[in-house]
């Protein structure tokens, strides 16, 4: 197993497996490989994946970096980030002159930093997550793979690799139970936990504790820390297992193909049929 820093990062050491600490996120997302994003848009389709590799990050996106970086990284955060206080509105001559020096992504107006701020003070208070953050020693760690003859890689947000704990951090709009589970289908958390421990697991020869550590964006934010069972594990392999063989197949073949067309007739989705089967009962319709 080795821990290396990003400048000793070679190609050769990705296929073989490694953990890499000090990665800047811009070079993590521009290295070669598939990621668990990349999985979620080959799961649409190969065509997908192909042309939005080098999509734009959203305003969500940023915000969710942000979160991460004061919650994770609060020392980084300090640091790179600026907290204009009193100012609301981004046509003001402070934010802009702090856009000049610091760049648009770094300058968080009132608003934005309250939000930040107060998340963060949310999760120290919150003795579940506290917790479970401190389970870690490592922080925005990097690690690469080759499995199946496709590099893989990931980024822990939180890691202990002698004990095989990981947190990833999630801001959500609902951080409930059934809400939040919800949102585990939704967004594919559960391919993310078989992915992270899949490739955990090739590099160290261990299994992994993956954790969940749920909150919400807006106060009282209400910090949860969640584990998958083993049913959501087995089905999160599964979609993980069959998304990496689709771009597998795609890479040799170099053919990035859409839907497949069939030619059978096209009905109503499942959720209108049983309404309407619903009202028929009734003598609605």
């Amino acid at each position: 197993m080795k821990i290396i820093n990003y400048s000793e990062l070679t190609p050769e050491l990705a296929r073989a497996g490694c953990f890499v600490l000090d990665m800047p996120n811009d070079a993590y997302h521009a290295y070669d490989g598939i990621s668990k994003s990349g999985l979620d848009k080959v799961a649409k389709s190969p065509a997908h994946y192909f042309l939005s590799a080098h999509s734009e990050p959203t305003a969500a996106m940023r915000m969710g970096t942000i979160a991460h970086t004061a919650v994770l990284e609060p020392e980084r955060f300090r640091e790179e980030y600026v907290l204009l206080r009193g100012i609301t509105d981004k046509r003001k001559t402070e934010y802009k002159e702090a856009v000049k020096v610091h760049g648009a992504d770094n300058v968080l107006t009132e608003k934005e930093a309250a939000q930040v701020v107060s998340l963060q003070e949310s999760i120290s208070a919150n003795m579940g997550a506290s917790n479970a953050l401190l389970e870690c020693n490592m922080f925005e760690v990097s690690a690469f793979i080759e499995i199946n003859g496709v590099i893989c890689r990931c980024r822990y947000d939180a890691l202990n690799i002698d004990t095989g704990v990981s947190v990833d951090l999630k801001t959500t709009r609902c951080s409930e139970r059934e809400s939040f589970s919800k949102s585990v289908f939704d967004f594919r958390y559960h391919v993310q936990d078989a992915f992270y421990s899949a490739v955990f697991e090739q590099i160290t020869g261990k299994p992994l504790r993956f954790k969940f550590l749920a909150v919400e964006n807006e106060p009282p934010h209400c910090p949860m820390v969640y584990e998958l069972d083993q049913e959501a594990k087995q089905y999160g392999r599964m979609e993980a297992e069959r998304d990496l063989q689709t771009f597998s197949d795609a890479l040799d073949a170099n053919e990035w193909k859409g839907y497949e067309q069939t030619n059978e007739p096209l009905t109503l989705p499942g959720w209108a049929l049983a309404r309407y089967e619903s009202e028929l009962d009734e003598g609605i319709v």
